[in-house]
């Protein structure tokens, strides 16, 4: 047997639900790529045009389905870069580990210290990076004088942007970037090294 059609709403429903589904996903869009969730979204949307009587009702909901579309596209590519981006350190952490071991093995200038920075895989602070290309770090370590240190991107699970102006030492694995010819990191943990903001009583 055939299914009955659904129901209709209306118009007054039908512009609440659908400014509600549009503002859910405005918001939703505004963080990480990887905590987006679509499923409740679509099946609204679908739902809102299954029920809409009119050509204007249809033509919303068909141009939510598409955006909601669009941006389940980004993710995935996101997530591919993502997955590749991780492919490639874990290929250059073995000729990172030969520069470091090289790096080690150098004859330190007089007065420069041998021990300080060693617990940490990188040390500096956590400068965001604005790059053109997909997939490139987000993140650099850089010293007092603003030179990047190292290149950083964080692990799944882990979050940089409450460390972002901050001191900080980071370990993880490390790879290196021919592009930009420096060292990177894929921060695992993060520790602070500088004190917290003084708040203003």
């Amino acid at each position: 047997a055939q299914s009955a059609p659904a129901p209709a709403i209306s118009p007054d429903e039908f512009q609440e639900r659908i400014d509600t589904a549009e503002l859910e996903l405005s918001v939703m869009v505004a963080e990480e790529p990887t905590v987006w969730q679509f499923d409740e979204l679509t099946v609204e949307a679908q739902s809102l045009l299954n029920r809409s009587e009119t050509a204007l009702q249809r033509g919303r909901a068909r141009i939510l389905l598409g955006k909601i579309d669009r941006f389940a596209n980004i993710k995935q590519r996101h997530a591919t870069v993502n997955t590749l981006w991780a492919d490639t350190l874990e290929r250059n952490g073995h000729l990172a580990d030969l520069r470091r071991q090289h790096e080690a093995q150098r004859p330190r200038t007089p007065g420069q210290s041998s021990t300080g920075n060693e617990r940490f895989d990188g040390q500096g602070r956590l400068t965001r990076v604005v790059s053109p290309k997909r997939g490139a770090p987000r993140y650099a370590l850089v010293d007092g004088a603003g030179d990047v240190q190292c290149y950083v991107t964080p692990a799944p699970g882990v979050n940089l942007r409450h460390y972002e102006q901050r001191l900080i030492g980071v370990n993880g694995t490390r790879g290196y970037v021919p592009e930009q010819r420096a060292h990177h990191i894929m921060a695992k943990h993060v520790d602070i090294l500088d004190a917290a903001p003084t708040k203003l009583r």
